[in-house]
């Protein structure tokens, strides 16, 4: 019986890291945020966002630049300065077919000097990853989600 139970527990445990090694999707760990409107209009929110909030912008020296990396991306990527801190935000913006618009919050570069970025909901203590989370949803989310319900 013991072995039986051993046997069983180890196939378990193969099964269920086979299962996360071959798990669907790009940004499994992703937050996400749903939207009732166009993809089109989120872009231009965000957009306004930030031509009104200069701040956020990511500086160039980082190279990265809102849009989609090819014409064949899925998501429109999008990425956000947290100048108290000098971090960074990478999002993204993406729509399938007639469904909600979803804002999905990926990862953060911790210092954004260095080149390793963060996972949200996989790389932070449970502590950090609320933070990061709130702060995403109080700074960048809600001002979107205002200006989106005004216009």
């Amino acid at each position: 019986m013991k072995r039986r139970f051993i046997v069983f527990a180890i196939i378990v445990i193969v099964m269920l890291s086979i299962a996360a090694l071959i798990s669907p999707g790009s940004y499994i760990n992703t937050e996400e945020y749903e939207l009732d409107c166009s993809k089109d209009k989120v872009i231009n929110s965000i957009k306004k966002f930030k031509e009104k909030n200069t701040d956020f912008n990511v500086p160039e020296r980082y190279n990265l630049f809102d849009g989609k990396g090819d014409s064949n991306d899925y998501w429109y990527h999008v990425y956000f300065y947290f100048k108290e801190d000098s971090t960074i935000a990478h999002a993204w913006v993406r729509q399938v077919d007639f469904e909600p618009t979803i804002i999905g919050l990926v990862s953060i570069k911790i210092n954004s000097d260095d080149y390793t970025w963060k996972l949200i909901n996989k790389d932070f203590s449970s502590e950090q990853n609320i933070y990061q989370k709130r702060r995403f949803e109080d700074k960048i989310v809600e001002p979107i989600i205002n200006d989106i319900e005004n216009n």
